[in-house]
């Protein structure tokens, strides 16, 4: 998989213990393009069992994955991605390791003119497995700058498994989104409100046109929805969809 990245991958703390384990962790990944597998394998350098959507399964990264030892997902079928859990809750319990994105997609929000989330809502998958098997998680944030990919790996993060998954789920999404700030406070080149809307759309649509395959309406449709939170883009979604007319130009007023 090494073979595919086209940057150089800087490690610049992991803060997990020093000390030699001997029990097996679940590896959770932020996710913003085709390079982060092979970029976090790198990093990560043990092995891990990869949690990889059902699109990839006949392209070569299906391939790689594959040889590397792969649950695929269908993300949109509720019974088959129960299905792949038993299957992953089969790896922890043979203590493997497990490499799993709970973003479920790409994190390409603000590329409507929306300020972008440093780290999208994430599915309660790796939390559920851990409180099913008492295997802990461990984050890993990977974060692009131009030919560099800068990586921290985050503390161990023991979940309770008589705590709410949700508040277990937004323990974990915190300290993702706590690494990433830690990597953007020391390596950014500039604040991202001197960063043009039309710089960063830029940047998003080089990592698509590398994986042309992706289907990017379907990806939204993954995303996970939080219960009783209405999304910006949800609300103006009919407005981007909308053939301007006479009769409907009103909408567009400036108030």
């Amino acid at each position: 998989m090494e073979t595919t990245l086209n940057c150089k991958l800087v490690l610049i703390e992991d803060k997990r213990e020093k000390s030699i384990t001997n029990h097996n962790v679940i590896f959770a990944v932020n996710h913003t393009n085709v390079h982060d597998v092979p970029a976090a394998s790198k990093i990560i350098k043990e092995h891990c069992y990869i949690v990889a959507g059902g699109e990839v399964k006949n392209d070569i990264n299906g391939l790689m994955f594959r040889l590397n030892g792969v649950t695929f997902l269908n993300r949109s079928n509720s019974e088959e991605r129960k299905n792949s859990k038993e299957n992953l809750l089969k790896y922890l319990m043979h203590g493997e390791n497990i490499m799993i994105f709970p973003e479920s997609t790409w994190n390409r929000l603000g590329t409507r003119g929306t300020k972008e989330r440093i780290m999208m809502p994430l599915w309660p998958g790796a939390v559920e497995l851990s409180q099913k098997t008492g295997v802990p998680i461990v984050p890993v944030i990977l974060e692009y700058m131009g030919e560099v990919c800068y990586a921290k790996i985050g503390e161990e993060i023991c979940v309770d498994p008589l705590e709410k998954t949700e508040t277990s789920k937004q323990k974990l999404r915190d300290a993702m989104a706590t690494l990433k700030w830690e990597i953007l406070e020391e390596f950014a080149q500039d604040k991202r409100e001197n960063v043009s809307q039309e710089k960063y759309e830029s940047v998003i649509q080089s990592y698509l046109d590398e994986y042309p395959k992706l289907n990017t309406d379907f990806e939204d449709s993954v995303i996970f929805k939080e219960k009783n939170i209405v999304e910006f883009e949800e609300v103006f979604e009919p407005v981007y969809k909308l053939d301007i007319t006479p009769k409907n130009i009103f909408l567009f007023r400036k108030f």
